[in-house]
């Protein structure tokens, strides 16, 4: 799920982002705490933005 893949269209990239964040958000226990520990949701953002670019770009 998290490896890069070559050749996508632009729409699929996009659909690829969105499936790895319902990944990424399956396995966050409560979405509520994480918003509130600012070092979990930074480190949690940088790594996924290093996985995938678009993640970088929400705010």
């Amino acid at each position: 799920m998290f490896r890069h893949r070559t050749g996508l269209r632009v729409e699929e990239r996009w659909q690829h982002a969105y499936d790895r964040l319902r990944v990424v958000n399956e396995e966050v226990p409560s979405a509520r705490d994480l918003a509130r520990d600012a070092r979990a949701l930074a480190a949690l953002h940088e790594w996924t933005s290093a996985v995938d670019g678009g993640h970088a770009m929400s705010s």
